[in-house]
């Protein structure tokens, strides 16, 4: 039987341990994730998706095996990709005028 408010009766909800990582890990978690490496990651990864899908529209206009309806949907990914590429950007300019104009 369903309780509207309650959910299904019978089920508990699931509780997990809360999640805690000691010094070291913390430290090596944080030296891994340079914000300038992942940056360059995602303008490499945003630049071979726009390569892609370059030769997939050639492919299908040439005839390939491919059709539109991929095509539209690999053109729709790039296009996403890119514009939160450019939010990305447009903060860190943000960031830095903000900083820029500080007064020591």
């Amino acid at each position: 039987m369903v309780n509207p408010i309650g959910g299904i009766d019978g089920l508990k909800p699931v509780s997990l341990p809360p999640m805690t990582l000691s010094a070291s890990d913390q430290h090596s978690a944080v030296k891994d994730l340079d914000f300038q490496q992942l940056l360059i990651q995602s303008l490499q990864q945003v630049s071979s998706m726009d390569k892609t899908i370059q030769t997939g529209i050639t492919e299908s206009l040439t005839g390939g095996d491919i059709t539109q309806v991929e095509v539209l949907t690999a053109v729709k990914e790039v296009e996403m990709a890119l514009l939160l590429l450019l939010q990305v950007r447009n903060k860190i300019l943000e960031a830095y005028n903000e900083i820029k104009q500080m007064q020591m």
